[in-house]
C-alpha cells in the first residue's frame, strides 16, 4: 500500500471561492481555541485532552456558536487531528511547538476527509466534488488511481489548488 499526493489547481466560481474562505476561517478558528485550551489545561492541571475529549469539547464550541454548524463537520474534525498531529511531532519527534494560524499566513487551507466516497474526482471532464463545494472546476493531465483519503484546499495569494492524498493499493 503506497500514499502519493497529487496536487491539482481548481477553479472555483465566486460563490465556491466564499465557502473555502468560510471553511479555512471556521477550521482556523477551532484549531486556535483547541490550541488555547490545551496550554492552558496544561499549564493549569499538567493534562492533555485525548482526541475523543476534544470532540467533546467541538460538540460543546458548536452549541455555542451555531455559525459553526455551517461547515462540514469532517473540516473540523480534520482541526483536531493536525493539532493532535502538531502536538506528536513536538513531543515525540522534538519539533517545534504548534503555532496559533494567522489570517495573513501566505497560504491559507483546510482539510477533509473522504467519508462514504464524498469525494470524487473526474479526470476527463475536468471535475471534482467536494464537500460543501459541490462540483468544482479542475486543471488536470494526471489520472488519480486509488482511493482518496483526504483533500487538502489551499488558497495561495488568489490560486486555489487541491492536494489529494491518495491511498494506492
Amino acid at each position: 500500500m503506497m500514499i502519493k499526493n497529487i496536487k491539482i489547481e481548481i477553479k472555483p466560481d465566486k460563490e465556491q471561492k466564499n465557502l473555502i474562505e468560510r471553511e479555512i476561517k471556521y477550521s482556523r478558528y477551532v484549531y486556535n481555541f483547541l490550541l488555547k485550551t490545551r496550554f492552558d489545561n496544561w499549564k493549569n492541571n499538567h493534562k492533555n485532552f485525548t482526541f475523543d475529549e476534544e470532540k467533546e469539547i467541538l460538540k460543546k464550541l458548536k452549541n455555542k456558536n451555531g455559525w459553526l454548524k455551517n461547515v462540514e463537520n469532517a473540516t473540523l474534525e480534520q482541526a483536531i487531528r493536525d493539532l493532535d498531529s502538531d502536538y506528536y511531532r513536538f513531543f515525540k519527534l522534538n519539533g517545534k511547538y504548534p503555532k496559533y494560524r494567522k489570517t495573513d499566513d501566505k497560504e491559507q487551507w483546510y482539510k477533509t476527509k473522504n467519508t462514504n466516497n464524498n469525494i470524487k474526482l473526474y479526470s476527463k471532464q475536468k471535475l471534482m466534488i467536494l464537500p460543501t463545494l459541490d462540483v468544482i472546476k479542475i486543471e488536470t493531465q494526471e489520472k488519480v488511481v486509488g482511493k482518496i483519503k483526504y483533500v487538502k484546499i489551499n488558497k495561495i495569494n488568489d490560486k486555489y489548488e487541491a492536494i489529494l492524498t491518495v491511498q494506492r493499493l
